[in-house]
Parts: structure tokens; C-alpha cells; sequence
């Protein structure tokens, strides 16, 4: 299925209403990316590649085009991301020690500084007030 215009919309097998809301945001009036792509992944199952093309709206009605093996999420006819079906290659690392992560969360630069404070995922504000903790492991 070629996405891209809204074409694609009435193209499709599946059209659904989709929303990301105010409180999952990332950067300054954008959505948060990885919060988006699992709204826009669910429509293809639990091994998908998601592409994000443009700021993610926030508080705005949006669509979701779906045909099975890809989907797309247009705001305004226009297409914010895409996504198709797809085997993951990676290599997983091992697991670092809870010595080691405690160790690089006490250093994590994010807590004096971040460049988006606010942000849903990575913003310390954020994380406390939902009582967890994400911080890059060494």
C-alpha cells in the first residue's frame, strides 16, 4: 500500500480514529515518538518497523489507515508516521548489573539538565511524578 496523501485513506481496508494526548508528550508541541509508534504498531502486530515523519500532534483527531501489513497515522490528510510489518535484526546485549545501572543512574546528566523537560518518557519531572526511574545504563 503507497501512504502518503489521503488517497491512502480511502484505500484501505481499516480506517480507525486515533488521539495522543497532551499528557504523552515528547518535545515542546510534539507527542511522544515511542508512545506513538506503540499506538500505531498495535494495528500490525508485536514485530513492526515504525517510521516518524513529522511533529506528532497532540489533543487532535488523527486516522489510522491500516491494510494487515502496513498502516499509516494521518493528521489533516497529512501522513505523521508509518509502519509495516517486519522481523526485528538485533543483536540483544546482556544485561548490565544493578550495581552498575544504580551506578549510572546516580550520574545521569538528565537530572540537572535535559533538553525536554517535560517530555513523557525522559523528563525528570515526568518520571517522578509517576514513580519510575529510565536513565542510559554504562
Amino acid at each position: 500500500m503507497a501512504y502518503g496523501s489521503t488517497a491512502a485513506l480511502e484505500n484501505t481496508s481499516t480506517t480507525h480514529q486515533a488521539r495522543v494526548g497532551s499528557r504523552f508528550n515528547g518535545p515542546p508541541t510534539s507527542g511522544n515518538g515511542g508512545y506513538t509508534a506503540g499506538m500505531l504498531g498495535k494495528h500490525l502486530g508485536d514485530e513492526v518497523q515504525i517510521t516518524l515523519k513529522r511533529p506528532i500532534p497532540m489533543d487532535a483527531d488523527m486516522q489510522v489507515a491500516t491494510d494487515g501489513a502496513t498502516a499509516a497515522l494521518f493528521h489533516e490528510g497529512v501522513e505523521i508516521a508509518s509502519a509495516r510489518v517486519a522481523e526485528p535484526d538485533v543483536d540483544i546485549p546482556e544485561a548490565v548489573s544493578f550495581k552498575r545501572a544504580a551506578a549510572a543512574r546516580a550520574d545521569y546528566a538528565g537530572y540537572k539538565l535535559h533538553p525536554f523537560p517535560k517530555c513523557f518518557v525522559c523528563a525528570r519531572i515526568a518520571r517522578v511524578a509517576r514513580g519510575c526511574v529510565s536513565s542510559p545504563a554504562r
